[in-house]
């Protein structure tokens, strides 16, 4: 694999995953934007931030569910968090999502 000048960028030679789906992930951007599109004429319509900011986090979640489904095997050791904001399900425009994987240890 070529070295990055960026320790935290993906490789682009990287192979792809089991739930590699351009097509999905396209479509995962498109539904977010729109549902960030609705959620901002809610806003400008006068409706109470915190109910908008927990509708955010709760249309995040289904995408973050769908691609761990896509993505990890059901029987794999590992469990997926949500944590920070996202966790306490407060999730602004824009925001970043902070997630924690758990990997039960080797024996």
């Amino acid at each position: 694999m070529a070295a990055s000048a960026d320790p935290l960028a993906v490789p682009a030679d990287l192979p792809p995953g089991p739930g590699a789906d351009p097509a999905w992930a396209a479509q995962a951007r498109a539904g977010l934007a729109q549902a960030d599109a609705r959620l901002a004429r809610r806003f400008d319509a006068g409706e109470p931030a915190d109910k908008l900011v927990a509708l955010r986090a709760r249309a995040v979640d289904a995408l973050v569910c769908e691609a761990w489904r896509r993505c990890v095997p059901p029987d794999a050791p590992l469990a997926l968090f949500a944590v920070g904001g996202y966790g306490r399900g407060e999730l602004f425009p824009q925001s970043d999502i902070d997630l924690l994987v758990l990997a039960e240890p080797e024996a």
